[in-house]
Order: C-alpha cells, then structure tokens, then sequence
C-alpha cells in the first residue's frame, strides 16, 4: 500500500483495500509512506507533525502486524515515481494500492508509477482508492466543478450509497508475519524520521499543545462538535472568536 496522503491506520479505505487483496492472494501486506525532502518547503513545524503522527500510525499498523517503510525522494514527481517503483521491485510487489491525491504533482508521480509498473513482466496493476471523501470524487463530479452549491446537489443524493460504518483492519495471519516482520523495518524507521527531522528548515517552532496525529485529531474533532458546531454557521468567518473548527492541520496530513 503507497500511503501518499492519508496518514491513517483506522478509518481508510486504501489500506482496506490492500489488506483485502494481500489475503484473497495469500501475499504479505506492506506499507511504503513517501514523504518530501527538500527544505525549503518544510519547516520544522510542519515536520514535528508529520513525524509525531508517523509514528502513531506505525505503532498501530505494528500492532497489526504490518511493517512500514519510509521512501524520501527530492520532490519531483520523477524522483517520487522513481524511488516507489524501486521499492515495488525490491519487495517484488503483486500488486500497489495508493491514495487518491487531486494535487498536480502527486497525480502525476501516480500516473508515472502506473506506466512504469505496467511496462514490468509481469506487470504489476496500481488501483488508485479515494480514502479522503465520503463520496468518492470521480462519482462525485465528472469534470471540475465552480462552487460548493454544484458539488452539493451530486453528492448529496449519493450519501446514501457511501456514508457507512468503515470496518476495522485486522491482524495480519500468521503467515503473512513470517514473510513481512514489522520488527524488521522498526530500527529502520526510527532512523528515517529522526533523519526527515533533521532535514527541517529552522525558523518555525512547533505549536504548544498541538501535537500531530490520528489520536490528537480525533480528539479536536470532538472538542469542535462538542463546543463549536452549535455556533459555527454564525461564527466562524469572526477571528476575533474562537469559531472555527480549528481542524486544518490534521485533515492536511490526512
């Protein structure tokens, strides 16, 4: 499973996805998160949280019993499509779900690594799964879309159909253990974060009590039904309040 944008063990249909198809197969399930390395773009703030809620996620899928591995790449959608097709062969893939990421350089990079893994003998298939929206967006619109209003009356006849309850992932057999230990990749890891931290533009200092992370965003999400969504069709253009849903960094880390 690439997770190229949603940080997430619970709650996502992309890892769902590929954990159904390791077991139909009988193949190990792993998980390749790609992350940028170039400074300039981020600060030491934006990595804190991207590395406090990596490492939340690859405590779950450890629990699991799904090893993670950390791909950097310079940040061109070459290079990204480059290291994730090496890791592929490394690991002799069968086959690569990834997020879904509307985003130009990430569609591309998707679009190069499916061109790629397709030219291998055999060729390895990419399915490409929207764990972000609830209506995923190629049924929610066809071609782009100019307002809210527009995108509200296709998606709302379709909640039906896609707003449910997403089932748990659950632990990897037995067998899948011995060919994929996520104990393996754990030293690994730590290293590679420790390596994204120092790699930080300086300047830009964490926020004090925001710490990153599925855990830390769902408690926010609660605090907002709890104590703003009463008012917030009312306040949340005012600055001056606390109106807001305060919820941006966690859904821009998926």
């Amino acid at each position: 499973y690439w997770m190229l944008r949603d940080f997430r063990a619970a709650n996502n249909w992309a890892l769902l996805q590929a954990q159904n198809m390791a077991t139909q197969t009988r193949l190990p399930l792993r998980v390749c998160v790609t992350l940028p390395m170039q400074k300039e773009d981020q600060s030491e703030r934006m990595r804190t949280f991207q590395v406090e809620g990596l490492r939340e996620v690859e405590r779950d899928l450890r629990g699991l019993g799904i090893p993670v591995h950390l791909v950097s790449y310079d940040g061109t959608a070459d290079e990204t499509a480059s290291r994730v097709v090496e890791f592929c062969r490394a690991h002799q893939a069968a086959c690569v779900v990834c997020d879904f990421h509307p985003l130009r350089l990430p569609r591309t990079a998707v679009t190069a690594v499916a061109a790629a893994l397709d030219a291998e003998s055999p060729a390895v298939p990419l399915q490409e799964t929207d764990a972000r929206n609830v209506v995923p967006c190629w049924h929610a619109y066809p071609k782009q879309a100019y307002g809210a209003m527009v995108l509200r009356r296709r998606i709302m006849p379709l909640l039906r159909t896609f707003l449910t309850r997403i089932p748990r992932p659950h632990k990897a057999s037995k067998a899948d253990r011995i060919v994929a230990n996520p104990s393996e990749t754990r030293a690994t890891w730590d290293a590679d974060l420790t390596a994204v931290l120092a790699a930080a533009r300086p300047g830009v200092a964490p926020v004090a009590g925001m710490t990153g992370g599925p855990a830390a965003g769902s408690q926010a999400i609660e605090e907002f039904l709890r104590d703003r969504l009463p008012r917030f069709a009312t306040h949340r253009n005012n600055p001056l309040v606390k109106g807001q849903s305060g919820l941006s960094p966690w859904l821009h880390h998926g």
